[in-house]
């Protein structure tokens, strides 16, 4: 096998994970809009570990980014020295009697 063959193959495959990671970190500098970013917060992810500094993003309602981003947000919400607990729904209610109750099988939520 010709020596110019040989360097030719060697330079190409030491070329494929240079070119890999100048895709990835290009990607990596490109920045995501969000509607909403809640920057900065201590987020406890309900998985039971540990609670971690992250930021997430929102669009069209829906947390589609939770880590450190670019806080490129029509809104921005600063969260330094609070706690985000995204996805948790507050099912906690106050069940008030109504006049209906002497059926016994009637109430009507106070949504507090």
């Amino acid at each position: 096998m010709d020596v110019k063959v040989i360097l030719m193959r060697t330079s190409i495959r030491s070329g494929i994970p240079a070119l890999l990671l100048a895709v990835l970190v290009g990607f990596a500098g490109c920045t995501q809009r969000y509607d909403i970013v809640i920057a900065l917060g201590t987020v406890y992810d309900g998985e039971g570990g540990e609670p971690f500094a992250a930021d997430l993003g929102i669009r069209n309602g829906r947390i589609e980014t939770v880590g450190r981003i670019k806080p490129n947000a029509d809104i921005v919400i600063d969260a330094r020295n609070l706690y985000v607990a995204p996805g948790f729904i507050d099912i906690h209610d106050h069940a008030v009697f109504s006049d209906s109750e002497r059926d016994g099988l009637s109430f009507e939520p106070d949504w507090n």
